[in-house]
């Protein structure tokens, strides 16, 4: 069954997730409390959010590297 959870999640769409992700920031919720608004398990709050955070944390970097190079890619 966890198998099929991550399945789901790399599924989901990139705007769901980091609407989520908004929400959970923005109300300050905890990830049980966001979970209970849409009738699914803490787990599943847990692994949207987490699978966001790591997104926004690898634009983040993606980001950083282009103004450290200049926007050459690396070159």
């Amino acid at each position: 069954m966890k198998k099929r959870k991550m399945k789901d999640i790399l599924k989901a769409s990139y705007e769901k997730r980091h609407s989520l992700l908004a929400e959970l920031e923005r109300d300050d919720l905890t990830f049980q409390e966001l979970a209970d608004r849409y009738k699914k398990t803490a787990t599943w709050a847990f692994l949207y959010i987490k699978r966001a955070r790591q997104e926004r944390y690898d634009e983040q970097r993606k980001r950083a590297a282009m103004e450290t190079t200049g926007g050459q890619d690396g070159e």
